[in-house]
C-alpha cells in the first residue's frame, strides 16, 4: 500500500509527474542546510547562527538573530520595539532593559500589564513559581494573581500601587497626561528611589526612550 504525504507535511508525492525532468539544487542555487554539529559549538553566537542553517523554529530563531544584530549595526535604524504577553513575568524584562542600555532600541510599545509587572520587578519584588496542586480558588483566597504557571503575590500590587501615588503626588495638575509621560515619570522616580534595580522603565527614562501604552486598562 502506497502512502501519500500530506499536503501539510510537503509538496512530495508518490507517482506523481513520472515526466517530470528533475532540477538539480546546485545548478539551482538552492542553499544546502546543515546538520547541527555541537562537537563545533563553542559559544552561544555559534549556537544561534548554526540554527540558522537548520529548519523550521531553529532557522527561525537564527535569522531572526541576524534581523536583530542588523538592526543593531545600522545607526540609522530607528528600532520601535513592539511587546505583549506575560514577558516581565517570565523574568525577561533585563533582556529588553539590556537592548535599550545598549542604543539598540529607540522607541516601546507595550501593553499595560507587561509594564505593571516590569514595574514590580523593578521595585525589588519578586514573582514565584506556581504549585499545580494549587486551584485558582485557593491561590485566591491566599492573595496569589496566577500568570500561566507564575503567581504575582496581590501584596507586590499593594506596594506598587504605593509607588503610583508617589508618582502622581509629584505630577504637575496642568499638565496633560499620556502614557509616555506617565512611564518617563515612573522611571524617574525608580532611577532616584531605586538606583541599585535595573527595570525597563529605569532603563528607559535613563536613555530618553519613550515608552507608549495604547491602552492602559488592558488586562494583558
Amino acid at each position: 500500500m502506497k502512502h501519500k504525504s500530506g499536503a501539510k507535511h510537503g509538496s512530495h508525492h508518490e507517482g506523481a509527474g513520472i515526466d517530470r525532468k528533475l532540477h538539480d539544487p546546485v545548478s539551482d542555487r538552492l542553499i544546502p542546510l546543515e546538520p547541527l554539529d555541537l562537537g563545533k559549538i563553542r559559544s552561544i553566537d555559534d549556537l544561534v547562527r548554526a540554527m540558522s542553517k537548520t529548519a523550521f523554529t531553529g532557522r527561525q530563531l537564527g535569522e531572526a538573530a541576524d534581523v536583530l544584530e542588523a538592526m543593531a549595526r545600522d545607526k540609522d535604524a530607528f528600532v520601535v520595539m513592539t511587546l505583549a504577553g506575560a514577558m516581565t513575568v517570565a523574568k525577561q524584562g533585563l533582556v529588553i532593559a539590556e537592548l535599550i542600555d545598549r542604543g539598540i532600541v529607540n522607541a516601546i510599545v507595550s501593553t499595560g500589564a507587561l509594564m505593571a509587572h516590569g514595574l514590580v520587578e523593578a521595585t525589588g519584588r519578586a514573582h514565584f513559581r506556581h504549585n499545580p496542586e494549587l486551584s485558582d480558588e485557593e491561590l485566591y483566597e491566599a492573595g496569589y494573581n496566577r500568570v500561566y504557571d507564575t503567581l504575582e503575590p496581590e501584596q507586590n500590587l499593594d506596594d506598587v500601587e504605593r509607588v503610583m501615588a508617589a508618582v502622581f503626588g509629584g505630577w504637575d495638575s496642568d499638565e496633560v497626561m499620556c502614557s509616555y509621560k506617565l512611564n518617563r515619570a515612573i522611571g524617574a522616580y525608580l532611577a532616584k528611589r531605586a538606583p541599585r534595580e535595573r527595570g525597563i522603565l529605569k532603563s528607559a527614562y535613563e536613555k530618553n526612550v519613550p515608552v507608549f501604552v495604547p491602552a492602559f486598562s488592558t488586562p494583558s
